[in-house]
C-alpha cells in the first residue's frame, strides 16, 4: 500500500485502535474494525506481511527513527519517573541479558541503525511462521479462517528463525538503588524474577508475586 494508506484506509471504514507495540517477547499490530471491514482488514494486514520490506526505504527509515526518538523523549527522558524501569531492568538483569535493557534502545542505539540492519531483522522474523493472527468479534471462525487463509494462505511461511533463549537470572541477594531527580515525591519500585511465560511454573510465580504484592502493600500503608 502506498505510504499512509493503512491508517487512512481502515479510519475511513470505522476502524479505531490502529496501532502497533513492542515488548520484549514481541511485536503487534492490531485495529477494531466493524464486522464488515473484517476482510479490509486481514487484506491491509496480508499486504504489510508480504511487502513492507520493500517500503522501508533510507527516507522511511530516517523518518520513523525520528518518530521513534521523540516518543523516547516524550515517555522516558522528559517524564517524571521515567527512566526508572530503565534502571530497574538494568538492576535486576545483568549486562549482556536481553532483558537488562528497554526494547525503545537508547538515542546511540537508534542512530546505529542501518537500513541493512532493518532489513536483515525483517528476513529474519517477519514471516509467517513466526507469526499468529488473533481474531475477536462477531464472526464465525469458518469464516475467518477461510479469509486468512484468502489473504495469507500464498505467503511463503519460510523457516522458523533461531529460537531466543533468555538465561535463566539469579541474584544471590537483594539489590538496592537510590535515584535522585526533579519529581515531587519519592517513589518507590520493587522487582523479583518469576518463572518464564507458558511454562509449568508460571502459575505458582503468579501465586507468588501476587503474595509479594499483598505484603508490599502492608508496608506501605504501615
Amino acid at each position: 500500500m502506498p505510504a499512509d494508506s493503512h491508517f487512512r484506509i481502515l479510519e475511513a471504514a470505522g476502524g479505531t485502535g490502529i496501532n502497533g507495540t513492542t515488548d520484549f517477547d514481541r511485536t503487534n499490530y492490531f485495529e477494531t474494525v466493524p464486522t464488515g471491514a473484517l476482510e479490509l482488514a486481514l487484506w491491509l494486514e496480508g499486504d504489510r506481511h508480504a511487502a513492507l520490506l520493500a517500503a522501508v526505504t533510507q527516507e522511511a527509515l530516517d523518518n520513523q527513527r525520528d518518530v521513534v526518538k521523540e516518543e523516547k523523549r516524550q515517555r522516558y527522558d522528559n517524564q517524571p519517573y521515567g527512566t526508572a524501569l530503565v534502571d530497574v531492568y538494568a538492576t535486576v538483569f545483568p549486562e549482556g541479558h536481553p532483558y537488562h535493557h528497554p526494547t525503545i534502545g537508547s538515542m546511540e542505539d537508534l542512530d546505529a541503525a542501518s537500513l541493512a540492519d532493518v532489513h536483515a531483522f525483517f528476513r529474519t522474523y517477519y514471516r509467517p511462521s513466526n507469526a499468529s493472527i488473533a481474531i475477536a468479534g462477531d464472526v464465525r471462525a469458518e469464516r475467518a479462517l477461510a479469509l486468512v487463509e484468502k489473504w495469507f494462505g500464498d505467503l511463503p511461511g519460510g523457516s522458523r528463525p533461531p529460537a531466543l533463549v533468555a538465561p535463566r537470572v539469579e541474584l544471590g541477594a537483594s539489590r538496592h538503588v537510590a535515584l535522585e531527580d526533579r519529581v515531587q515525591l519519592p517513589r518507590l519500585y520493587v522487582g523479583w524474577h518469576s518463572a518464564a511465560h507458558y511454562t509449568g511454573e508460571d502459575a505458582r510465580s503468579e501465586e507468588h508475586t501476587s503474595e509479594l504484592q499483598s505484603r508490599l502493600h502492608l508496608v506501605c500503608r504501615l
